[in-house]
C-alpha cells in the first residue's frame, strides 16, 4: 500500500476509535506525517508524529488497526500531560520559558482569533503557544485569552517572552536551491548555518534561492522575525530580499536585484519547484514581500495593503 493511502486510512481508523467529538486533520510534511487531533470544546489540539508507530506497521494494510490503536493510546497519554499543571501553569513565571510564536495565515483562522491573543503583520498572524520538549516527545498548546487573564499579563509581555524563546528553541537554518535545477522530493538541500552563506554567494551563484527554516522544518517561516536573520542573509547576498512564505514551515528568499518586476519570473520558478518537491499548491499567503536591508523593514510589494512594518520597532 502506498504511503499516502496508508496514512489517510490510519487517520480515518483513528477517528473511529476516538469518536465524533474529536476532530482530526492530516498534515503531511516534507519528511514526516502528522495527525492533529482536537477534542470538541478545546481551543487547541495535539500533533501526533506517525513515526512513533512500529516500523513493521508502516504502509501495510493489515497493520492499520494496530497503528490506529497505538496512536489512540499515545494521544490519551499526551492529552493528560497537557491537562496537568506543567502545560496549564497557574502563574506565568512557571511557563514563561515555553512561550513561542508561530506564523500563520489569517485567512481561514478568523473564527479562532476571538479566543486567542495574536499579532497582525500584513496578511500574517503571529499566534502564541506553549511548547514543551521531553526526550522524543513534544507537547504544544495554543495560549488563549483565559490564560492571559489567569496570568495577569499583557500581550506585550507575551511577545517579549516569545521573542526570547523561539530562536533558542527553534534556531534558524538555511538551504540553497539552484533556479535551473531539476527538483524532486529526494533533492532537498543540505541545511547550513546562516554564517556559511557568504562563501556560497559568489557573483556567479548570486541568483540562488535561499530556503529559510528551522531544524524541525515546521516553524521556519517565523524565522524572518528573528533579530538580525534577514539582515545577515541580505548582507551575504549584498541585496534586498524578496520573501515568499510558502507555509508556516519555511520562507523562500531571493535577491531582488532592484527590480520587483522579477517577482513574476520567480513565481513561476517557485511554483515549479514546490510542485516538484511534492508540496502541490504552495501559495501560503496572498502577498509577496521585500526586505529592505538599509531600512531593516519588510514591505508588501504585491497588490494589497500599502504599508511597511519595522522589524526593530
Amino acid at each position: 500500500m502506498n504511503k499516502e493511502t496508508w496514512v489517510r486510512r490510519v487517520t480515518e481508523e483513528l477517528g473511529k476509535h476516538l469518536g465524533t467529538e474529536y476532530h482530526l486533520e492530516l498534515e503531511t510534511g516534507e519528511k514526516e506525517d502528522f495527525i492533529r487531533i482536537r477534542k470538541e470544546g478545546d481551543l487547541t489540539g495535539i500533533l501526533l508524529d506517525l513515526s512513533v508507530c512500529e516500523p513493521a506497521w508502516l504502509y501495510h494494510e493489515e497493520k492499520i488497526g494496530e497503528a490506529a490503536s497505538f496512536l489512540e493510546k499515545v494521544y490519551q497519554t499526551r492529552y493528560e500531560v497537557l491537562k496537568r499543571a506543567v502545560m496549564s501553569g497557574e502563574d506565568f513565571e512557571s511557563v514563561r520559558h515555553m512561550v513561542v510564536y508561530v506564523l500563520e495565515k489569517r485567512s481561514g483562522n478568523e473564527e479562532a482569533l476571538s479566543e486567542i491573543p495574536y499579532d497582525e503583520f500584513f496578511d500574517w498572524i503571529l499566534i502564541f503557544e506553549l511548547h514543551l520538549h521531553r526526550a522524543s516527545e513534544s507537547y504544544h498548546r495554543v495560549i488563549n485569552n483565559e490564560d492571559m487573564k489567569q496570568w495577569g499579563i499583557s500581550k506585550q509581555e507575551l511577545l517579549e517572552a516569545a521573542r526570547q524563546n523561539t530562536p533558542a528553541i527553534y534556531p534558524p537554518f538555511i538551504g540553497l536551491f539552484e533556479p535551473e535545477a531539476n527538483w524532486s522530493e529526494e533533492t532537498e538541500p543540505e541545511p547550513m548555518e546562516i554564517s556559511e552563506l557568504v562563501s556560497h554567494m559568489t557573483d556567479k551563484e548570486s541568483n540562488r534561492l535561499v530556503i529559510l527554516t528551522e531544524a524541525n522544518g515546521r516553524y521556519g517561516a517565523g524565522c524572518i522575525f528573528y533579530e538580525g536573520v534577514l539582515k545577515e542573509i541580505a548582507e551575504a547576498c549584498q541585496d534586498n530580499l524578496v520573501i515568499f512564505p510558502t507555509s508556516s514551515g519555511e520562507a523562500l528568499l531571493f535577491p531582488s536585484r532592484g527590480d520587483c518586476s522579477r517577482v513574476e519570473e520567480w513565481i513561476k520558478i517557485v511554483s515549479k519547484m514546490e510542485w516538484a518537491r511534492g508540496f502541490g499548491n504552495w501559495s501560503f499567503l496572498d502577498g509577496f514581500y521585500l526586505y529592505d536591508r538599509l531600512e531593516d523593514t519588510i514591505k508588501l510589494i504585491s497588490e494589497g495593503w500599502n504599508q511597511a512594518e519595522s522589524l526593530t520597532s
